[in-house]
């Protein structure tokens, strides 16, 4: 028997996207702002190029917390398949003492 629980890598790989589109989008508002703060218009090309840049940037420096996450969820999974077979395993033990001791049976 094993853990009756869905794998989280898809749901992870969905955060990670999730996380790279937000930094882009907040790189996009930063510079908009500064843009309309510095009342200077930035050539679409190098906008494009350093949000694209920073945002990679950063998602690289915090991909490592989702994939504590992912490794995590795994080592969790394996101990809970381990547990279960432990139990699967009293149990079946327990089975056949109570089998004997229904039958009158003294080990």
């Amino acid at each position: 028997m094993e853990l009756d629980y869905p794998h989280t890598c898809p749901i992870i790989d969905d955060g990670i996207s999730d996380a790279h589109n937000s930094i882009e989008r907040a790189f996009e508002d930063f510079v908009s702002d500064l843009s309309h703060e510095a009342e200077v218009k930035f050539p679409n090309y190098i906008v494009n190029e350093l949000i694209g840049r920073y945002t990679d940037a950063l998602h690289e420096e915090i991909e490592y917390i989702f994939e504590k996450v992912r490794r995590t969820n795994s080592e969790m999974r394996d101990a809970a398949n381990r547990q279960l077979s432990q139990l699967e395993e009293e149990i079946s033990i327990l089975r056949d003492e109570l089998e004997l001791a229904k039958r009158g049976s003294v080990y």
